[in-house]
């Protein structure tokens, strides 16, 4: 979060707006599809900290935020099933014309709150765009946790975007016609750089509101899906697999970011 420590660079991430359930967005799929700004942060905890002080400098981070022109939406993830080097994410979503206002006031006002960060965790950043393509009316309800899987994927050699865009929107209408219980977005890197342990050209994110919805997605997979996924790996990108994590809600935009 550029709000968040500003040492951490001109900040990430990723799923709705993949995963933001404040829009004033119907059930389906999502029409145009409006992109969002999203930063991401990759964090381990520093020597002797525990997440209990993670929660501690949320709080810190909550009153600060509450102060000024803050409306994004901001969740923290923890690996659930994933192979990654990273203790905890924190994913700060905001409409694009909103995020200048927000960084420049938190550049002047969110330096104890940045100390504060430093002290507990060490993280990699990017600032990215977030495509939301579905959301489903459970993703609409006001829960404060949920489940994230994050799917990085590489673009196949001699595939155009128009064709992969053409794939994602056949997907969110798939999504669509058998009402599956969750949100569809894809997350792309702009700003921040990437490393050997963030490769792809773009994120698949998917948010589900519970766990009746994650079996669900697990036995689909499990019980011929695989066969879908294997020809898109085959056809149009390389992905590294699902890693799924536990979602917590830090932050809600308090006005609607689309009238």
């Amino acid at each position: 979060m550029l709000s968040r420590p500003q040492w951490f660079g001109v900040a990430i991430l990723m799923t709705a707006s993949a995963v933001n359930i404040a829009l004033a967005q119907t059930p389906g799929v999502v029409d145009p599809v409006r992109p969002v700004a999203v930063e991401t942060y990759l964090c381990t905890l520093n020597p002797g900290k525990t997440m209990a002080d993670v929660d501690a400098v949320n709080a810190t981070w909550s009153a600060a935020v509450a102060e000024g022109p803050y409306n994004g939406f901001s969740i923290q993830l923890t690996p659930r099933y994933s192979n990654v080097p990273y203790d905890v994410l924190f994913f700060d979503y905001f409409a694009l014309d909103q995020l200048a206002e927000y960084q420049e006031w938190y550049d002047n006002n969110g330096q104890d709150t940045n100390a504060a960060f430093r002290e507990v965790v060490s993280c990699q950043t990017s600032l990215n765009g977030s495509y939301q393509a579905y959301v489903s009316e459970a993703i609409l309800q006001d829960d404060n946790q949920a489940f994230v899987s994050l799917n990085w994927c590489t673009i196949r050699d001699g595939v155009s975007a128009e064709a992969l865009a053409a794939e994602r929107n056949a997907f969110a209408h798939r999504l669509n016609d058998a009402n599956v219980r969750a949100a569809y977005s894809v997350m792309f890197p702009n700003f921040g750089v990437r490393t050997g342990n963030r490769l792809g050209d773009f994120a698949q994110v998917m948010v589900y509101p519970d766990w009746t919805a994650l079996a669900s997605s697990h036995q689909y997979w499990a019980t011929g899906g695989w066969r879908a996924r294997s020809e898109y790996q085959r056809k149009f990108a390389q992905c590294t697999g699902s890693n799924v994590y536990d979602a917590v809600v830090l932050s809600r935009p308090h006005t609607p970011w689309f009238e």
